[in-house]
């Protein structure tokens, strides 16, 4: 198509000299066998034969100049030739062939070699593109799994805790906290606001249970030295009164504020105080 788009005004301007150079020019192309121009008479004004077309190609059994091709229509077709081999003709009409035609022949081995190594080069790329993806997603399979391996291992630790001081791994998992901005950024922030959290809780327990176990310790010495204030219980000599006196008393908490006594004579009788 280009050494037609190239023809048509030389052909109008009947430049055979320049039309010779371009066709010289696509001969050099890899693959191409020959480069032939027609006019409208279907005669041959230029060609990469050198120095001319080889006498057995225009003979009936292989002309390759005769050939009646339509004059509108690209056309294709193999031909085999002794002295070049099998070639794929190609004719290009030029101004829908009013003006000529130009014909190309391709060696199909040239073609099958280029084919096969763009073929080649095609799998080597998508071999590479492969290889890529697999680093790059393998890269990402670690970037994600290494922070989710330790905040596993960060849980089995938590699991074994005394949560008196932050956890080994607390400063990996409260950096992912603070480094990533993703759903692991904020699963290690939570376990780590866990682990403060849990710290902090169990170092007030203790304060509030050791204040407890204090107050405990003094109410029952408090409720000790009140109940040492009763009298003590004693059975009745006198035999007017037969009876005995067990003191009791029962403080709605611990300790109570109230106290009493009594006194037994024989002129008034018992006397409660």
């Amino acid at each position: 198509q280009s050494i037609t788009d190239s023809s048509v005004e030389l052909l109008i301007n009947r430049n055979p000299e320049t039309i010779q150079s371009i066709l010289n020019q696509f001969k050099e192309i890899e693959g191409v066998a020959y480069v032939l121009v027609k006019n409208a008479e279907n005669e041959i004004i230029s060609h990469t034969f050198v120095p001319q077309i080889p006498p057995h190609l225009l003979s009936e059994e292989y002309d390759i100049t005769h050939h009646k091709y339509l004059k509108d229509q690209l056309q294709i077709e193999q031909v085999l030739i002794p002295s070049i081999g099998s070639v794929l003709h190609i004719s290009s009409p030029i101004l829908f062939g009013e003006i000529g035609s130009v014909q190309v022949g391709m060696e199909l081995q040239s073609i099958k070699e280029l084919t096969q190594i763009a073929l080649i080069k095609l799998l080597i790329a998508i071999l590479g593109l492969f290889i890529f993806s697999v680093l790059i997603l393998n890269f990402i399979m670690k970037k994600i799994a290494s922070p989710l391996h330790q905040l596993t291992d960060y849980a089995k630790e938590l699991a074994t805790h005394k949560f008196v001081t932050h956890s080994s791994l607390y400063p990996v998992v409260h950096q992912f906290s603070e480094t990533s901005r993703d759903e692991i950024g904020s699963l290690a922030s939570a376990f780590s606001d866990l682990e403060s959290c849990l710290i902090d809780y169990i170092k007030d327990l203790k304060e509030t249970t050791a204040a407890k176990e204090k107050m405990e310790s003094e109410l029952a010495i408090a409720q000790e030295i009140q109940m040492s204030f009763l009298p003590k219980p004693f059975p009745s000599e006198n035999p007017l009164f037969k009876f005995e006196i067990e003191p009791f008393i029962q403080p709605a908490k611990e300790i109570g504020g109230d106290f009493y006594d009594f006194v037994l004579n024989e002129e008034d009788g018992l006397l409660f105080l």
